[in-house]
């Protein structure tokens, strides 16, 4: 019988305390409503605004993407046409591959230092022999003076 009792008192509880409190003012959630009401309204007007002005979310999205990836991989701006892809990262990754497409090859390394070329001994028709590092005055000097 004990429990009976308490179901009672429980439900007595229940009923004579509403579930918002003893203090609640119903003008005052009647204003509450109307007003979320009316932002309801206004919420959805500024949204079919959005729309209907052209805002393309997604477009908008994937052209920061393209920026992003671009200030990234200075190299593939010339070739930002052919940026593709949904995210962040596909963008970005294609970014990466064109940058690196559009670098040119990198020179060769030499294999080996060449020795350097032999210095000529120019002879002249008597047999002289002149040096090429001399001035041109004295290598025609040492022509005429062998003459």
């Amino acid at each position: 019988m004990t429990n009976t009792k308490s179901a009672e008192n429980a439900t007595e509880e229940t009923k004579s305390t509403p579930p918002w409190g003893d203090d609640f003012d119903a003008e005052k959630a009647w204003r509450l409503i109307e007003a979320l009401r009316a932002d309801k309204v206004a919420m959805k007007e500024k949204l079919d605004a959005a729309e209907n002005s052209g805002f393309d979310l997604v477009e908008t999205r994937r052209e920061l993407y393209v920026e992003r990836a671009l200030r990234k991989h200075p190299g593939a701006a010339d070739l930002a046409d052919f940026l593709s892809g949904e995210t962040e990262e596909e963008i970005l990754a294609k970014a990466e591959r064109l940058a690196k497409a559009s670098m040119p090859p990198a020179a060769p390394e030499p294999e080996a230092t060449l020795p350097a070329k032999p210095k000529p001994a120019l002879l002249t028709g008597h047999g002289a022999t002149v040096d090429v590092t001399s001035s041109v005055d004295s290598a025609l000097a040492a022509i005429i003076a062998s003459r």
